[in-house]
């Protein structure tokens, strides 16, 4: 074909032409913006691996005063103290004492305000424990019991029914008033007065 007859088809067909062109570069154009595009998503999820990464230090609690404690408690343990704690803090840590714990052993020989010691054990007795024996924790004291007297903290229904003045009722009111710090805390019980009181006071002891 020579340039006379191609010159002849193109101003026939310009059109065609023109169009196919226009068509073959706005083409590219958007072929290029679309690569562009996703070339820019891939890089922005990309981890840069040069950079520092910060890892949280977790910082391990520490124990001022580690202590276990063991017998009539409601929670029996090991337990961690802040510094300057005591004895008492330990028991109400532990949940306070058991229904069945020494009374008598709390009043006279449990000092609350001791001071913990760390790593030791402290074991709180139960009233049928052998430290809860009236002649173990009296002895030294100079006390009374042993005398026949009636422990109002420790003596069971049927011993505290032998009393003056008492029976099964009362007996099971004075169980339910324990502990008690002083004799005349007895008072408290309902169905013991002061004349009541009066003929009990000489037949009993803490």
């Amino acid at each position: 074909m020579d340039l006379k007859a191609i010159m002849q088809f193109i101003k026939k067909n310009w059109k065609i032409i023109l169009t196919g062109v226009v068509g073959f570069t706005v083409g590219g154009l958007l072929a290029l913006l679309i690569m562009f595009e996703i070339r820019e998503e891939c890089d922005c999820g990309k981890v840069d691996d040069s950079s520092d990464v910060s890892v949280p230090v977790v910082e391990q609690e520490t124990c001022d005063l580690e202590v276990d404690i063991t017998g009539a408690v409601v929670n029996s343990g090991l337990y961690c103290l802040p510094k300057n704690s005591n004895v008492g803090d330990l028991i109400d840590m532990a949940g306070g004492f058991s229904g069945d714990v020494c009374n008598r052993w709390v009043l006279r020989e449990l000092n609350r305000a001791a001071a913990v010691e760390p790593n030791s054990k402290v074991y709180v007795p139960f009233s049928e424990d052998p430290e809860c024996s009236s002649e173990l924790i009296s002895e030294g004291e100079g006390s009374e019991i042993g005398d026949g007297k009636v422990s109002i903290n420790d003596a069971s229904v049927s011993e505290l029914e032998t009393l003056t003045g008492v029976g099964p009722s009362t007996a099971k009111k004075i169980v339910e008033g324990r502990p008690y710090t002083s004799l005349e805390d007895l008072m408290n019980v309902k169905g013991i007065g002061q004349a009541t009181f009066d003929e009990l006071k000489d037949q009993i002891c803490l």
